[in-house]
């Protein structure tokens, strides 16, 4: 597999419950998308870098490195950092999460994560960006030079 090309849609799954993944990615590849998995952030992290995809619906607790640390890393990564993320989580502990980012329940209605998805996935991705509030910044841009 390669990076997403510009007409077709890839999904990043990070999640660790094989039962979620596999469900996320049927109802996605039958609504035309392309879906990939990791089972925990930093397997996320990795296929991100490497697949660049479009959207990553995230999970928070994950064993060897949960959701707020995938986010760190994430928004301190330039390659990565303006990547569009939905959290889906069962768990009550997203007291740290940005409240810009959006988070649905586990198991999600599928109206509402398929609204969500499609509100995000077709921006580009500058424009598509999270700032991070509680997380760290992306780099900072170059200053421009008055003449």
């Amino acid at each position: 597999m390669t990076a997403s090309s510009p007409g077709t849609k890839l999904i990043l799954v990070v999640d660790d419950d094989p039962d979620i993944c596999s469900s996320l990615d049927a109802i996605f590849t039958a609504d035309g998308f392309r879906v990939i998995v990791a089972k925990n952030g930093q397997e996320g992290l990795d296929m991100a870098r490497v697949y660049q995809p479009n959207l990553i619906l995230l999970d928070i607790m994950m064993p060897v490195l949960d959701g707020y640390g995938f986010l760190d890393a994430q928004r301190a990564d330039p390659a990565i950092y303006d990547i569009p993320v939905i959290v889906l989580s069962a768990g009550m502990m997203l007291d740290r999460l940005p409240k810009e980012i959006p988070r649905l329940p586990k198991p999600p209605e599928l109206s509402a994560l398929f609204a969500l998805v499609e509100s995000r996935i077709y921006r580009p991705r500058a424009s598509a960006a999270v700032a991070p509030t509680t997380l760290t910044p992306p780099p900072p841009e170059p200053a421009a030079h008055p003449n």
